[in-house]
């Protein structure tokens, strides 16, 4: 019932670890019967000091982010709804003594999911009930995903025939995380009703453990929100409302090999007349026809890499017209997509903020979501603006570049 950073013990001798640890193994194992003959359960009921340090470091890193100002509103919300640990005894795992669930078991001892909506102490805001999942997710033509983390109440319903369920999409949209408990492994798909359908493994495990992927996971997510490889913004350019994007930001510095001259970033950056542009993408196995792509367009601020004032750009304000293209396919073609706006939007840019209709005002940076065909490889274009509006244009109309990203299924691993 401790958070994991307050529970953190330092001693000075090895005795007093030893101490420690059996002191922390009679709880964990409390309530079971240690007459218990049967072998395999004697040896299920060995602590793995270990998975359970890992397991503590990692939440340690999230309770960090989740009180960051990186996080708001969304960590505080994400902390309000983390349910207690559970014992060995109690939880998902219960009566389950597999060496594949040893990695979620240390995981969920600290917390066990996120309280579910039917929960009384559930608020009825969206934001609560749609958009405090702790893996977030990605807003596309109208679908949301927002994965929270499973309860053991919400777990013990979906699983079977020796998968259990880890995470689940706050939206009507089926989307599920689940562990095999024979090999330890991670699994995505669109049913556990039927988990062939879109099934792909979605982690790895460590070089000398062949059990440890579900903590390997975990880490991976805590590594990315503290290094702010994905970050908390608005999910939409016509809502106020803010969720953990999977899109990888800038601070992500891995590149893919999509088979041509060079390996392409995940995430990109081009800037032109005073305008930021930052492409990144995504790809999701359980839409396996397409890969989704966010594109953020803004007026940069003063001290910020190529920024020019109003005077130098000759501009206050200044309206997207019309988008061009270039998608490069996996044989080495391209094509050309042209198009009014963008998914039917004609952004007005100003100084900290936009407007997509007239009598609108946004705080931010514009944000949307498309996406392309699975065979695509590379994406890149330009956007026509036209200084002031279209209605009241005060210049003449200019390109802004988007530079190359890589659109790839070879993502790793997936939240």
């Amino acid at each position: 019932g401790y958070p994991p950073s307050e529970s953190v013990l330092v001693t000075t001798t090895l005795f007093d670890s030893w101490k420690h640890w059996n002191r922390a193994k009679r709880r964990y194992f409390q309530g079971c019967d240690d007459d218990d003959d049967d072998d395999a359960d004697k040896r299920a009921r060995q602590i793995n000091a270990p998975y359970f340090l890992r397991a503590a470091h990692l939440w340690t890193q999230i309770e960090a982010w989740c009180k960051s100002n990186e996080s708001m509103p969304v960590g505080r919300r994400i902390l309000k709804q983390l349910l207690n640990g559970t014992s060995f005894n109690g939880g998902r795992f219960k009566g389950v003594a597999l060496p594949g669930t040893d990695a979620f078991r240390a995981i969920f001892s600290f917390y066990d999911g996120q309280i579910s909506f039917n929960d009384d102490h559930v608020g009825t805001n969206p934001e609560d009930q749609l958009l405090s999942g702790l893996f977030g997710g990605y807003f596309l033509y109208q679908n949301l995903i927002n994965m929270r983390l499973s309860s053991s109440k919400e777990s013990s319903s979906e699983s079977s025939n020796g998968r259990v369920l880890i995470a689940h999409n706050s939206h009507y949209k089926p989307r599920h995380i689940y562990l095999n408990c024979d090999n330890g492994m991670v699994y995505l798909c669109s049913s556990m009703d039927d988990p062939n359908r879109h099934n792909v493994p979605i982690s790895r495990s460590s070089e000398n453990d062949k059990f440890d992927a579900g903590l390997v996971w975990m880490e991976e997510f805590a590594r990315r929100i503290t290094m702010r490889e994905i970050e908390v913004t608005s999910i939409h350019p016509e809502m106020p409302f803010k969720s953990l994007l999977q899109y990888p930001t800038l601070q992500c510095q891995r590149q893919v090999d999509c088979g041509l001259e060079r390996p392409m970033p995940v995430a990109s950056r081009a800037v032109s007349k005073g305008i930021e542009v930052i492409a990144s993408s995504y790809f999701d196995p359980t839409t396996p026809e397409m890969i989704s792509y966010s594109i953020q367009i803004r007026l940069l601020r003063n001290g910020e890499d190529g920024y020019l004032s109003p005077s130098e750009r000759g501009f206050e304000t200044c309206q997207l017209l019309s988008r061009h293209w270039r998608l490069v396919e996996e044989d080495g073609r391209a094509d050309a997509v042209d198009g009014d706006g963008v998914i039917g939007l004609y952004p007005i840019l100003m100084d900290n903020a936009y407007k997509v209709h007239v009598d609108t005002t946004l705080d931010g940076t514009f944000r949307y979501e498309s996406c392309a065909r699975k065979s695509c490889r590379v994406f890149q274009g330009q956007m026509r603006f036209i200084p002031g509006s279209i209605n009241e244009p005060v210049g003449e109309e200019f390109l802004v570049e988007i530079a190359p990203l890589a659109l790839s299924s070879k993502t790793g691993i997936i939240f």
